[in-house]
Order: C-alpha cells, then sequence, then structure tokens
C-alpha cells in the first residue's frame, strides 16, 4: 500500500494562495460571492490552478511536459467559455450550428 500525498490530504503542503483568493473560493463554494470574487475565483483557477501561462513542455520529461498540457487544456477550456457568446449555444449546452 502507497502512503498518501501530503499534498492531496493536508492543504499546508501546497503553498497557499493569498487570503483575498481563499476567502474568494470559500465564497465561491458557498453560492455566496460578490461579482469581484467569481472574477478572482476564476483568474486563480486559470492561471494557477491550469497554469493558463506557464511553459507547457519540458524537453527532458515527457511525464511533465503531458501533465502541464493537461493543466493548459482545462484552461483553453475555461477560456473559450468564457469568450464565447451565449448566443453560439443551444439550451442543450451544445454549440449551434453556427458556431464559429
Amino acid at each position: 500500500m502507497s502512503a498518501k500525498k501530503p499534498w492531496l490530504t493536508d492543504p499546508r503542503a501546497i503553498k497557499a494562495p493569498p487570503l483575498p483568493v481563499i476567502v474568494a473560493i470559500k465564497a465561491v463554494h458557498a453560492g455566496t460571492a460578490t461579482e469581484q470574487q467569481q472574477t478572482r475565483f476564476m483568474q486563480f483557477l486559470i492561471t494557477s490552478v491550469c497554469g493558463y501561462h506557464e511553459c507547457t513542455e519540458f524537453l527532458s520529461d515527457t511525464h511533465a511536459t503531458s501533465f502541464m498540457n493537461g493543466r493548459a487544456r482545462v484552461a483553453q477550456y475555461l477560456m473559450t467559455y468564457i469568450a464565447t457568446p451565449l448566443s453560439k449555444f443551444k439550451d442543450d449546452g451544445q454549440p449551434s450550428e453556427h458556431f464559429d
């Protein structure tokens, strides 16, 4: 049996974001976030968690490259949905035929 990785179970094992970001995360989870807190949360999610602006290629480590590309892909999805007008989607969330 492998030992538990502390970063999966202990929030002290990772570098915590600034307090306003933590407050925003908790407010979004509780459904009480202000517009500013929602924006702060999304910026943290896209840039820090998903690594949107980070280098995704490590020439000496293909595993690290794959991992970083996976993180960046989530950020790309989020940025696409943020930038795409709602009129481009059907009621079921699928892209409409005129999706450009």
